[in-house]
Formats: structure tokens, C-alpha cells, sequence
């Protein structure tokens, strides 16, 4: 359509050379015609896009999230909650910009770019040719800069990652602050992780300002060289006013996509390189789950010389332990000797141990995680509350009968809450409500 617009132009011009009105109403008719079947298309592409966008986001949003939902606990805690939390939001709102507009604009710009030079070509070779050459300047900007962008892109995230954290810490943490007085040696700490990551979001912004520089320049290069081959070519009589007029509109779609073409593979670039780094932090994802599974729990546990490190720190070594079916056992020790790791152990959350755990003489590590937590559950010592109503927190989105509803609240105490509050009452972050 913007091609079409073009030639359009250069009808309307020869129709002002022509000293005559006869042609007024067909003109009039051409102009308003192709008026509507930009608009119809404009509307339609604007449409579709926002459609994929949604789309792609969701999509894309919602595999990235299973990935780390299906992560064991071990590689789980490889990473702060502060990496997860930039991955699904700054990362994402990086790709929406710099990637998803990008995958129509691309496109765009190319179909502009070469039937711009398709529609010279058939009118004057010799001028095709001139715009070829003058263009060589932007492609060369584009590979210069394009790997730095990607690098200082991912240089970007990691200092995102590194904040995101650093706030989570300090929020998670205020009340210790506030009890020894720390806060101005905290804000000190936070304007040197605000000052990094700013400086690293300068860099970044200062080397997309060296593509445009280079980008537009190189445009107005090309404009120039075409503009004065045209006017040559008029002089010389080998081109009409009017065939001159579409000329100056095709050189505009020239230099616009020459123009943003290094860019938008930059930003591409740059935006492929943080999606890599999502799914490399999500690559350990797939949890080394065993292909067991089994009925029940029908005599007894059995640990034998078993050793777990976190790291170089080896926390429990040789372990042997018994644990028969309809027996109940204390495990006592002092802060650190293991008593968490074995419980851990215990439901599958570490499967890189040394040793045999066998349950019922099935090894641990090779029965299937959600086999295994049909019949086995830890009770924290602190139990996390949703921010969501009581109801939810107890039946965790999934559908009870209301007998086993009420005598999971009669079992749980909390029967005179509920009476009180309501199963709609909403618990509040950190069930800060239910504490008032």
C-alpha cells in the first residue's frame, strides 16, 4: 500500500501538468479508494498484531514459568528468587520491546526496502543501481554494533537479577534493620546497586544512540546520492515530474527501513540474547524424577550409608537409620547437624545423594516424585500462607467434598477463625491479617 501510495503520487502530479479538469472526479475517486484500503489494511494488521502479542506473551510467560516450576528444590535455590523475579519482568517486558514489535517491523521494513528498489528497477536500472551501492553503510553499521548491543543487553539483565535481589533482601529484612539501626549503611548499599545497574542501562542506552547516529546518517547518504542521480536524470530528460515524485516517496521508504533495519536486528539480537539466558537458567528444570511408582507405604524406610553435601560442606555422612511403619521417631540435634536435610531427603527434594534410601526397598531417587508425595508431607515449622482467602490456603485450588473441608478446619484449630472471619476472609501477605 505505501508502494501503491507512491505511484499514486506521481499520478496526481502529471494530472497537475496536465492543465486540464477533465480527470478531476476519476482522481478523486482514486484517491478516496486508496485511502480506504490503506486504512482497512492498517486496521487489520494492527489487529492480528495485537492478537500474536498477547498470545506470544502469554505463551511465552507461562513455559517459562512451568520450567522453573518443575525444578527440583536442589537446583531451585541454585538462583535468588530476585533472578526468577527479573526473568518473568523486566527480561519479559525487555522481550516484548525489543523482540516481539520487532518480528512485524522486521518484515515490514524489508517488503519496503526491496519493492521500493523493485518499483526503481523497472522504472530506471542505472538508478537502482546508485541506491545499491550508497547502501553498503548501513549494512556495515549493523554488523559493528549489533554483537556489542547483545552483550551490554545481557550485562543489563545480570545487574536487574542482582537488584531485584538486593530489594527482596532489604524488604524481607526491614524489621532487622530498623532494630540495629542500620538503615544508613543500608542506603548506601542500595545507591551503589541502583548506581551499577543505572550506569550499566547508560551504556546500553549510549550504544543504541551510536546505531541511530550511524543508521540515520547513512539514510541521509543514500537520500542525498539518490536525490541529486534523480535530479540528473530529469535534467537529462529521462524522467518525468511526475515519475521524480514517486521517486522522493521511494526514497523515503528506502531510507526509513535503511534507518531502522540495523536497529531493529540489534534490539532482535540483544532480545534473543536474554530469552537464551531465561532458559538457561530454566535448563536444570527437568527434575532427575525416578520412573517408580508406588501404592503406599507398607513396612519401613531405610537409610543406608548415606552422605549429602551442600557443596564443599558435608552434611550428613554414613547415615543409617530404620523408621518402621506405625513407629514414630524424634530426630534431635543441634542447629545445622542435618535434621532439615533428612526430612528433605526424605520427600525427594535431594536425589544427588550418596548411599541407598529405600522405601518399601524401592531406591528414593527412582520413584516418581508425585507417586511419592501421595502418601508422604512435611509440616514446616513456619507454613507459608497465600495471599488469598482462608478457603483457598486450605484446599490449595483443588476440589474437596465440605465434609472433608470441615474436618480439615475442625482437625486445624481453626474453626473459631472461621467463625469469626469467614472461609472468604483474606489471609494478607504473611497472613498479616489473620494476626491482627
Amino acid at each position: 500500500m505505501n508502494i501503491l501510495f507512491a505511484f499514486l503520487m506521481e499520478i496526481i502530479m502529471n494530472f497537475a501538468l496536465s492543465d486540464s479538469l477533465e480527470k478531476l472526479p476519476s482522481m478523486i475517486y482514486l484517491c478516496i479508494s486508496t485511502l480506504v484500503c490503506y486504512g482497512l489494511v492498517m486496521h487489520a494488521a494492527l489487529f492480528f498484531q495485537n492478537r500474536f502479542y498477547r498470545k506470544a506473551l502469554s505463551t511465552y510467560k507461562n513455559k517459562v514459568f512451568k520450567l522453573v516450576q518443575n525444578k527440583n528444590l536442589n537446583s531451585f535455590q541454585k538462583k535468588s528468587i530476585g533472578s526468577y523475579l527479573s526473568v518473568l519482568s523486566n527480561d519479559v517486558n525487555s522481550i516484548e520491546l525489543n523482540y516481539l514489535e520487532n518480528v512485524f517491523k522486521f518484515p515490514e521494513q524489508i517488503f519496503l526496502l526491496v519493492g521500493s528498489l523493485v518499483a526503481m528497477v523497472i522504472t530506471n536500472a542505472f538508478f537502482f543501481l546508485c541506491v545499491i551501492i550508497s547502501s553498503i553503510l548501513p549494512l556495515v553499521a549493523t554488523l559493528i554494533f549489533g554483537k556489542r548491543i547483545k552483550q551490554q543487553e545481557h550485562i543489563v539483565s545480570n545487574k536487574n537479577e542482582n537488584f531485584f535481589s538486593y530489594i527482596k533482601d532489604m524488604l524481607a529484612g526491614f524489621t532487622v534493620i530498623k532494630s540495629f539501626k542500620v538503615q544508613n549503611e543500608i542506603e548506601k548499599l542500595y545507591e551503589k546497586a541502583n548506581g551499577d545497574l543505572e550506569k550499566s542501562k547508560y551504556k546500553k542506552r549510549k550504544m543504541l544512540n551510536y546505531i541511530s547516529v550511524a543508521s540515520e546518517c547513512s539514510g541521509l547518504f543514500v537520500f542525498v546520492v539518490v536525490f541529486l542521480v534523480g535530479s540528473v536524470l530529469v535534467i537529462k530528460r529521462y524522467l518525468s515530474i511526475g515519475v521524480v515524485a514517486a521517486y522522493i516517496q521511494l526514497v523515503n521508504y528506502i531510507i526509513n527501513p535503511l534507518s531502522a533495519i540495523p536497529q531493529i536486528i540489534s534490539k532482535m539480537s540483544a532480545a534473543k540474547g536474554l530469552m537464551d539466558k531465561t532458559f538457561e537458567i530454566a535448563e536444570d528444570s527437568k527434575s532427575d524424577d525416578g520412573n517408580i511408582s508406588i501404592t503406599g507405604f507398607h513396612n519401613k524406610i531405610l537409610f543406608r550409608d548415606v552422605s549429602y553435601s551442600y557443596g564443599d560442606r558435608k552434611v550428613i555422612n554414613n547415615l543409617n537409620l530404620c523408621f518402621e511403619k506405625g513407629k514414630s521417631y524424634a530426630i534431635v540435634g543441634v542447629s545445622g547437624s542435618g535434621k532439615s536435610t533428612i526430612l528433605n531427603l526424605l520427600m525427594g527434594y535431594y536425589r544427588d545423594y550418596e548411599g541407598s534410601i529405600t522405601i518399601d526397598d524401592n531406591e528414593l531417587s527412582n520413584i516418581k516424585s508425585e507417586s511419592l508425595y501421595e502418601y508422604m508431607s512435611v509440616m514446616q515449622q513456619d507454613v507459608f500462607v497465600f495471599d488469598a482467602d482462608i478457603i483457598t490456603n486450605i484446599t490449595m485450588h483443588k476440589e474437596f467434598s465440605d465434609q472433608k473441608v470441615d474436618f480439615a478446619i475442625e482437625q486445624s484449630g481453626l474453626t473459631k477463625l472461621i467463625l469469626e472471619k469467614g472461609v472468604s476472609y483474606q489471609c494478607g501477605e504473611n497472613d498479616d491479617n489473620i494476626n491482627l
